[in-house]
């Protein structure tokens, strides 16, 4: 069984890079959204399109769309919709870097965590929109999946596999049809 120091080290990396990289990223980029992220934010809020918050969010699962649409009622002047969106990232990054560097939390697989996170996570988070995102939780689900079911995990990690089956939901949430790319992919 893999130690539980060692787990704690590779979970606690995994939260420190994701949540310091984003929050870095957002310190120094504004992000926007893409497509259609400005109409889907007026229908969760209820303001522009629609006269009320409402949950029938284009490909996004009614009961995201619902959750949504209850916070825009309760607290209208928060940017719940975004917030939604860096969540989903900062979670999905999170299971990512943990399928890095389960194996082994070392500078160098961190290292590449940070790269992976230049090249791609940077362009998600600036470029925010709900099928990249809901892709890449899904996505990260997938990578997790496939390391924990891999001949070389002979480790024995609490909430691992949980965890990737929560990412693709979580990305199925979002939008569908991004689980089953990821789930054709994995």
């Amino acid at each position: 069984a893999m130690p539980v120091a060692s787990s704690r080290r590779a979970v606690l990396l995994s939260v420190l890079l994701a949540v310091g990289l984003i929050g870095a990223s957002l310190a120094v980029f504004d992000p926007f959204y893409t497509s259609d992220g400005a109409v889907m934010t007026m229908i969760a809020s209820g303001t522009g399109l629609a006269l009320e918050p409402d949950e029938h969010l284009v490909f996004t699962n009614v009961l995201l769309g619902r959750l949504l649409a209850g916070l825009y009622r309760r607290a209208p002047g928060i940017p719940w919709y975004g917030l939604h969106l860096f969540t989903v990232q900062v979670v999905a990054w999170i299971g990512l870097f943990y399928a890095a560097l389960a194996q082994g939390a070392t500078a160098q697989r961190a290292l590449m965590c940070t790269l992976t996170f230049g090249v791609v996570g940077l362009s998600f988070l600036v470029n925010l929109q709900f099928s990249s995102t809901a892709f890449l939780a899904a996505a990260a689900g997938g990578c997790l999946w496939v390391q924990i079911c891999s001949p070389r995990w002979d480790r024995e990690v609490p909430g691992a596999a949980a965890g990737a089956v929560a990412l693709m939901v979580l990305g199925s949430l979002v939008r569908f049809d991004a689980f089953l790319l990821s789930f054709a992919l994995a």
